[in-house]
């Protein structure tokens, strides 16, 4: 399908991920734009590099340019992160935003770790810096699961047959932007979260005040599954959700679909047969990331009975 038949934006901007920042942009932006400031500034950043790589970082941490500070606190941390967590507390509250992401890089390493470590990513979760955020938040997430479906279970030696579809309603959606990405740690995916002040949504890219947003969104939505029939598993079956998504049945996190920019038109199963509860109501949560216009649960959602 092409996206512009769909009357969205055709690029999609390549998104600052945790995964891809390494050496090369560490070491690149020491030097950034060190040419437009002169050769005494080339000169001091490249004395100071020479420093800290001969193992004296710790003295250029107080550094006015805060170029020196980050690469100084990257020098310092690199081996063993736990052993400057005093360094590192220092750093989250560096005016330069390039210092603190360096900060949550190496805090990143000790996540799960170290008590310290995880407090400051907290902490992190607020910084007014959009990319020093998404950084801490994904360092910090709460949730993860590992959802094996049954065509993907190496036991299972049978074909998967699809018995039954039920459709999730389209337009009985509940839908609230979440800027500040505190919504997992208020329990919006909560069951009993009260979601009567949210919007009233439906399939579709987002419209109106959120048509031009860019950030995260919540969908809440109850249904009623039927009576229990024999199955071998039931799976949440998403068509197209622009761009990434964090899903919660009934208060519980069953995975996520978060490949990038290009998974806005990617179709995508979870598996639910714990957590689907037949012949009673069911909570369906999808926390949703767009980072480009469009954004939202755009194609319809079905419950997949499978044999």
């Amino acid at each position: 399908m092409n996206r512009s038949n769909l009357q969205i934006p055709l690029s999609k901007r390549v998104r600052f991920s945790v995964s891809n920042v390494g050496l090369a942009f560490l070491f690149a932006a020491i030097l950034t734009a060190s040419g437009l400031r002169g050769d005494d500034t080339l000169f001091r950043r490249k004395t100071a590099r020479e420093e800290c790589d001969s193992g004296k970082a710790g003295n250029y941490l107080k550094d006015p340019d805060p170029e020196i500070r980050r690469y100084a606190l990257f020098r310092l941390t690199e081996k063993d992160p736990k052993k400057e967590i005093n360094a590192l507390s220092d750093a989250v509250k560096d005016p330069s935003p390039l210092v603190r992401l360096t900060a949550v890089l190496s805090l990143g390493r000790l996540a799960g770790k170290d008590m310290t470590a995880d407090w400051l990513l907290q902490f992190l979760n607020d910084d007014p810096d959009p990319r020093v955020r998404d950084a801490a938040n994904r360092f910090s997430w709460p949730f993860h699961r590992k959802n094996v479906r049954l065509s993907e279970d190496p036991s299972w030696d049978y074909t998967v047959i699809t018995e039954k579809s039920i459709p999730i309603p389209e337009d009985n959606w509940k839908l609230i932007a979440d800027p500040a990405n505190k919504g997992h740690r208020n329990n919006y995916f909560g069951e009993n979260f009260p979601d009567s002040a949210w919007e009233k949504s439906q399939c579709g890219f987002w419209k109106g005040e959120l048509a031009k947003y860019t950030g995260y969104a919540w969908y809440r939505i109850r249904f009623t599954m039927p009576p229990k029939t024999e199955c071998n598993a039931v799976e949440v079956r998403f068509q197209g959700v622009d761009e990434s998504a964090w899903v919660w049945l009934n208060g519980v996190f069953l995975g996520a679909h978060d490949i990038g920019l290009e998974g806005w038109n990617k179709p995508f199963s979870l598996d639910c047969r714990k957590e689907i509860r037949f012949g009673e109501e069911n909570l369906l949560v999808v926390r949703v990331l767009n980072r480009e216009q469009g954004g939202g649960i755009w194609k319809p959602v079905f419950i997949d009975i499978l044999k």
